[in-house]
């Protein structure tokens, strides 16, 4: 889910929803796309981050370019509760350090900055 009243910066696929296989352990890919002008930073959090790896979970996208991040479950994931995650994204300057991506996405004023929701689900039989 995205707010759109503030200005777009990113896309992100999937948009919503991130579909598990939990017969198996499994990894789901997720693309954000740079669509501003400028050059952002981004970090990807979870409510259960026991259950979940991702990589990479912070970086920098440039202008008009796509990163991929992978989210594996554990392998001893039986159930998904509601587990969510939170895509920060916001503008950096062209010299930051990933080590300052934490701080920044605190300090970001809102008009350079965006927030993406996902949900995690169970893969259906019919998905």
């Amino acid at each position: 889910m995205v707010d759109t009243a503030k200005k777009l910066l990113v896309e992100v696929r999937p948009e919503s929803e991130l579909l598990f296989n939990l017969k198996t352990p499994s990894s789901v890919k997720v693309s954000i796309k740079n669509v501003s002008a400028e050059t952002i930073g981004y970090i990807i959090k979870t409510t259960n981050p026991k259950t979940y790896l991702v990589k990479p979970n912070k970086g920098f996208i440039l202008v008009g370019e796509t990163v991929e991040l992978e989210i594996k479950t554990a392998s001893e994931t039986t159930k998904l509760g509601a587990d969510k995650f939170l895509i920060d994204a916001f503008v950096v300057a062209e010299k930051t350090q990933e080590s300052d991506l934490q701080t920044l996405a605190k300090s970001t004023p809102a008009d350079q900055h965006q927030s993406i929701k996902l949900q995690a689900k169970e893969l259906s039989s019919e998905d």
